[in-house]
Formats: C-alpha cells, sequence, structure tokens
C-alpha cells in the first residue's frame, strides 16, 4: 500500500521542493527536436505534439477521438507545485509525488519511442541529437522526488513506481503498434489501387508542397511505375528505390517477408510498377531532399 505519512528528514524535504521546481520547470521546456520543431512536455497535453508530427512528418494520432485523455498531463505541473508548497508547509504526501513521477516518466517514454519512429523515417541522425535539455532535467527530477517522499526504509520499494510509469507508457506503445499493423495496413495485392502514378511525377509532386501531397495520398494504396534506382538488402527487409537523380528525392518501397522473393528478383535499371500503403512524405532541410515511405509493399508488374 502506498505511504501517506509525513516525511520529517529536512534533506528529503530540500530534495522534495528542488525536484519539485525541477520537473514544474522541465515540463514547459524544450524536450524533442525534430528538423527544427521543438517540443516541450506540454504540446502533448495541448495536442500540439500529434498536430506537429502529423503536419510535418505524416505521423498523426491512430486515435484522434481519444486526444481529450493527452490533458492528463497537466496533472505533471499540477502535482508538481502542490508538491512544493505542501512540503514548506511541512506536509509529505507520497502518493502525490509518486502519481506526478510516474506520469513524467510515462510521458518521457512516449516521446523517446515516437521519436525513435521518426528516426527510422530519416527525421534526425540519433536519439540523443533529438532530445533537449527539458527532458534530460525531467528523468532525474520525477526520480527524485518520488524517492525522497517516501521514508528511508521505504525508497527500495519506490523503485517498482519508478519503473512503472514507463513500462506502462511502453506497453500501451506497443499495443497501439501491433493494432496498427494488423488492422490498418493490409496486403495491398487484395484491393484496387486508389492511384497509379509515374514514379518521377509523384516525387515532383511531393517536392512542390509535400503537405498537400500527404493530404492526398496518405494512408493510401498507390501503384507507381519506375526504373529501380536503389536497393537495400537485409536479412529479413528489402527496401527498393525509385530515385530523383537532379534532387536526390526518392520513394522508398518496403518489402516485408510476403513479398520479399519480388524483391530479390529485381535489379538496379529494371522497370516496374510497385503497389503499397502510402505513410507519406517527409522534406530533410539538412539533406535538401524530399522521400516518400511505403509499407507493405508488393510488386505488380516487371517490363
Amino acid at each position: 500500500m502506498m505511504p501517506n505519512q509525513p516525511n520529517t528528514n529536512s534533506t528529503a524535504r530540500l530534495l522534495l521542493i528542488i525536484s519539485g521546481i525541477l520537473l514544474l520547470a522541465g515540463f514547459f521546456l524544450p524536450w524533442v527536436s525534430w528538423e527544427g520543431s521543438k517540443l516541450a512536455g506540454f504540446d502533448m497535453a495541448t495536442g500540439n505534439f500529434f498536430r506537429t508530427s502529423e503536419k510535418k512528418f505524416s505521423l498523426g494520432n491512430p486515435f484522434p477521438q481519444f486526444n481529450f485523455a493527452f490533458a492528463l498531463f497537466w496533472m505533471v505541473p499540477i502535482l508538481s507545485l502542490f508538491v512544493i508548497v505542501l512540503t514548506i508547509k511541512g506536509r509529505v504526501l507520497p502518493f502525490i509525488s509518486i502519481l506526478a513521477g510516474m506520469l513524467a516518466l510515462g510521458l518521457v517514454t512516449a516521446y523517446i519511442l515516437f521519436t525513435n519512429i521518426l528516426l527510422d523515417l530519416g527525421v534526425g541522425r540519433s536519439l540523443w541529437g533529438s532530445l533537449c535539455f527539458g527532458i534530460f532535467i525531467t528523468i532525474p527530477a520525477a526520480i527524485c522526488m518520488m524517492l525522497a517522499s517516501l521514508p528511508a526504509k521505504k525508497r527500495w520499494e519506490g523503485l517498482a513506481f519508478v519503473i512503472a510509469g514507463p513500462l506502462l507508457a511502453w506497453l500501451s506503445f506497443m499495443l497501439v503498434s501491433n493494432y496498427i499493423e494488423k488492422e490498418k495496413f493490409k496486403d495491398p495485392l487484395h484491393g484496387k489501387s486508389d492511384y497509379s502514378v509515374n514514379a518521377m511525377q509523384f516525387i515532383n509532386e511531393f517536392r512542390l508542397s509535400d503537405s498537400t501531397a500527404n493530404k492526398k495520398y496518405n494512408e493510401k494504396i498507390i501503384t507507381v511505375t519506375g526504373r529501380v534506382g536503389e536497393i537495400e538488402a537485409a536479412d529479413t527487409t528489402m527496401n527498393i528505390k525509385f530515385i530523383d537523380t537532379t534532387t536526390g528525392s526518392y520513394a522508398i518501397f518496403a518489402f516485408q517477408q510476403d513479398h520479399l522473393g519480388e524483391a530479390r528478383s529485381l535489379t538496379v535499371g529494371d522497370s516496374v510498377s510497385l503497389k503499397g500503403s502510402c505513410s507519406g512524405g517527409v522534406y530533410s532541410d539538412i539533406l535538401e531532399t524530399e522521400f516518400i515511405s511505403f509499407k507493405r509493399c508488393a510488386l505488380v508488374k516487371k517490363f
């Protein structure tokens, strides 16, 4: 059972006040930077987190009907403020500190996991390079506030609460990812294409306005015809690229196990039609190129 008695240790109270101040301040400082867009902890609570990811990278909230639930994260600064005030008045309520810490660490985990997805899409070069100062003070501040609120003999037990926030966030993230994989993306060969396009014209359409193109093509099944510009092979996957050699921009098709044999039959220079679910285009300011990614891809025809 979570303890609820005052902690009279002066050092612990000082740590509670300092960690509460840092957690409160950290919530409003930048946590991540995505291609120049800096997002703080409060951006999840306001809904700006997914608005930015959808607008710039075509990755929106898969369950927009639950956007209202993100307001729960306003509890992090509110509870942190309670901890500071109550501690100054000589009262320590561990359940408030622990709840604030769990919410903060769960939110940190969500930011890191989502940033890793963007890294897989080519947004940014490394996780450490994408994380900002706010997240680095939030993590130790949350842990310190949780443990300092407990009596010395109970602090080892408090580590369970430290782990619980990130663990719940990770489990939720995995459940959502599995749902999307099973329900949203189906074998493209089983249905009719929403669009049939020429590869170079398709890439140029994204270069002219990727926001307009994303609205048109995102999550659509598209057949793209062009010449294979590059092949990236791995053990269980293979990527086929159509490349605009003038600009360096490209469309990349990820072939999974079911259609891996088809991808292996191709060579650079082959004229082909590929079909897949478009995940949207992203412009890299660093590379000055546009890349459009496809999932669950298949070979329609080799000319």
